[in-house]
């Protein structure tokens, strides 16, 4: 594809630099903490390793594959196999690697990948096949959570979990405040899918926790303070969901679903924490565990 090496190392400078922090802090200043800092070749990492170079994938194949993929390509997805790890894209299976087969499902006019959803932008699709054809080079994103020891992230087995209100939910009571921390839309759907009654419960399709910290045990109380999600959607359409006691947010079922992908920000007086990646899922739970899955750093954070 012509000019697919220029664009390449375009897009992937580009996203480099954007996965170094999911957010942007108060300030405007990258706020690294909040982000997978990528990695100097030969740095840090574990033992014999630290000299070996990257482990992991190019930041702009990793950015492509989070953006389009991994809501169903993860560990207990849809999908039935994930496209999370280096090992997990280059892996052979009944048809080959899964990175060939996924530039085919890219390209396919007939039964495109991602389904249902925004399909790869020409630009991307260049990328992952300019990746594809030079051999499924490593790079530094997108690396196992066991060596991302340096560049400002700390992996999950040396991080602390904390409770910052030092209260928990533990009520039995359902509604809106109810399970902080865990993910709301895939509990709710799989709960009415169980019931076999598709009600207002399984239309809810957003919604999550703010915490005042990055590694926030389950079920604790989040914070509030007043703080509001604002998400935007592919078309422009503006959802603001404000931050309940317990520090959940959810979009009302009553209200018109999003167009997806989205993006999302917390705002809090004249002070907001931008998500900068748009997210094809409103679950936002699901990614920002205590201590993180598919890209996430931990939890969503107030400003």
């Amino acid at each position: 594809m012509r000019g697919a090496r220029s664009v390449y190392l375009v897009v992937a400078a580009m996203v480099t630099a954007m996965v170094t922090a999911c957010y942007v802090a108060p300030n405007g200043e990258s706020n690294a903490v909040e982000g997978r800092a990528a990695r100097t070749p030969g740095s840090g990492g574990d033992g014999a390793g630290a000299t070996a170079g990257p482990t992991g994938l190019p930041c702009a194949v990793d950015a492509l594959l989070e953006t389009h993929c991994r809501d169903c390509h993860r560990q207990g997805g849809s999908a039935p196999m994930p496209l999370v790890t280096y090992e997990d894209v280059v892996a052979t299976g009944a048809r080959g690697s899964y990175a060939d087969r996924s530039l085919v499902r890219m390209k396919a006019s007939d039964s495109p990948m991602p389904p249902g959803g925004p399909s790869v932008s020409a630009e991307d699709v260049a990328v992952f096949e300019e990746w594809v054809s030079s051999g499924t080079p490593r790079g530094t994103c997108g690396e196992s959570a066991t060596s991302l020891t340096d560049g400002g992230f700390t992996a999950p087995a040396a991080a602390k979990l904390t409770c910052s209100t030092g209260a928990f939910w533990t009520s039995g009571k359902k509604g809106t405040e109810m399970n902080p921390g865990l993910p709301c839309v895939s509990c709710h759907q799989a709960s009415a899918a169980k019931r076999g009654k598709l009600d207002e419960e399984a239309s809810f399709v957003m919604g999550g926790t703010v915490y005042a910290s990055l590694h926030e045990e389950d079920l604790c109380v989040g914070a509030s303070l007043g703080a509001k999600v604002v998400v935007t959607d592919a078309v422009g359409k503006t959802f603001v969901m404000p931050v309940g006691p317990t520090g959940n947010f959810s979009l009302s079922p009553l209200l018109a679903a999003p167009t997806f992908p989205i993006r999302a920000k917390v705002v809090l007086g004249n002070e907001e924490r931008v998500m900068k990646a748009a997210q094809m899922s409103g679950d936002c739970n699901a990614c920002h565990t205590a201590f993180g899955e598919h890209g996430a750093p931990g939890r969503i954070m107030v400003p």
